[in-house]
């Protein structure tokens, strides 16, 4: 799904995954094919298990960490 909390969600850092279907194919799928939504994604959609995922994390200060 597309878990999120503190203004934040995994479809905003989510850059790709690997996932197996029900068939046994494994996939590559970029963010832009996701189909994220509330609470929603095409993980649940198509029931693929996530094997491994690529996020794409802004380095920040620890000052600007601390106030968030």
């Amino acid at each position: 799904m597309n878990a999120g909390a503190y203004g934040g969600q995994i479809a905003d850092v989510v850059e790709r995954a690997t996932v197996i279907t029900k068939d046994g194919a494994v996939l590559e799928i970029p963010r832009e094919e996701m189909k994220f939504g509330y609470r929603n994604s095409l993980f649940k959609m198509d029931h693929y298990i996530i094997l491994e995922a690529e996020f794409g994390l802004k380095k920040e200060t620890r000052k600007i960490l601390r106030a968030k």
